[in-house]
């Protein structure tokens, strides 16, 4: 008795499977065929994520990268890293695109000139900087730490673009569009896709 066998070529879906076992990234256009949709079948409100993307003219960010994280989280994991658009110095608060970021005097600060001291007045509209804190139900961001990074390598390959660590707060299937902090992430079809565990 003579068998035969005949290779078949694996459906989307495995195809995605194997490529997220090998830690490889996934353009949405690719997990759209093995999930009949964009990634926000996997991306759910409340789902901690780390989003970068540049900024747009009108406000929004168009995503270059969505990491969808699991871990412990607490409630100052929150991040932003990227230029500062504007300082208010009469409130001590300065803005990242649409988000306003709030100072306390507890709030530390890092310079990137170990002669230079760290303080509010080190801040200044275009630098560089990465925040962490808590993002409040106000709608504004409550800095623990902010960290000029206007000397790191790393980041200035990156200076114009925005990162975002937070919870999703909305997710758009139609506009292909999610929300953090208040700000609209854009996804399209060369945006990659992650899973990250913290």
């Amino acid at each position: 008795m003579n068998v035969h066998f005949r290779l078949i070529s694996p459906p989307g879906w495995l195809m995605v499977g194997f490529a997220l076992l090998l830690g490889s990234t996934v353009p949405a256009d690719v997990w759209a065929q093995g999930h009949n949709s964009l990634s926000f079948s996997s991306v759910k409100v409340g789902q901690w994520v780390k989003v970068d993307g540049i900024p747009q003219k009108d406000g929004t960010v168009l995503a270059n990268e969505v990491k969808l994280l699991t871990g412990d989280f607490q409630d100052d994991d929150w991040e932003v890293s990227g230029k500062i658009s504007r300082v208010d110095r009469g409130r001590k608060a300065l803005y990242i695109l649409g988000l306003k970021v709030r100072t306390t005097n507890e709030t530390e600060y890092e310079s990137s000139d170990e002669k230079t001291k760290a303080t509010f007045a080190m801040l200044r509209p275009g630098l560089l900087v990465e925040i962490e804190g808590t993002f409040l139900k106000d709608g504004t961001f409550l800095a623990d730490e902010i960290a000029d990074e206007s000397a790191n390598p790393k980041k200035r390959k990156k200076a114009n673009q925005l990162s975002f660590v937070g919870k999703v707060q909305k997710v758009d299937e139609n506009r292909q569009a999610l929300q953090v902090m208040g700000i609209v992430f854009q996804v399209n079809n060369q945006t990659k896709f992650k899973s990250k565990v913290k």
